[in-house]
């Protein structure tokens, strides 16, 4: 999206229309992370992680088009200004706390999330060995 080809194209939409698709693809990228169902999902290794990607790209490109929307500042004051300014509030024992609880949440989170599942449908890629070009042999 840092093309000169990609920054003439948003150039041409407004900041308005940019902050509306910032959102739609927030929402979406958002809804397809609730939704995917890791390694059973086909649709992220049949393209999904590409889509994911431009969409991401997409978000990024309204966001610096449209800075002052809500969504842009929210990101700006949440993801933005403390790495960019050292935000008071990221220095010091605030800084140390939100760190500490960024590192709980994380833990958190990695224990609630289910260890993929082995078995059926699953490949065993340490096994895998060179055959006819396109159809593995196990």
């Amino acid at each position: 999206m840092a093309t000169a080809s990609a920054s003439r194209l948003l150039d041409r939409i407004g900041e308005r229309a940019a902050g509306w698709w910032a959102l739609i693809l927030a929402c979406r990228i958002g809804a397809y992370w609730i939704t995917a169902d890791g390694q059973n999902s086909s649709s992220l290794f049949h393209g999904g992680l590409f889509l994911h990607a431009i969409a991401a790209a997409l978000l990024i490109a309204c966001l610096v088009r449209a800075p002052h929307t809500p969504l842009g500042q929210i990101l700006e004051t949440l993801v933005e200004n403390p790495i960019r300014f050292r935000s008071p509030w990221a220095q010091g024992r605030t800084g140390a706390i939100a760190l500490l609880a960024m590192f709980i949440a994380l833990v958190a989170l990695w224990a609630l999330i289910p260890a993929p599942r082995t078995g059926v449908g699953t490949v065993d890629v340490t096994r895998l060995v060179p055959g006819e070009p396109g159809e593995p042999k196990l």
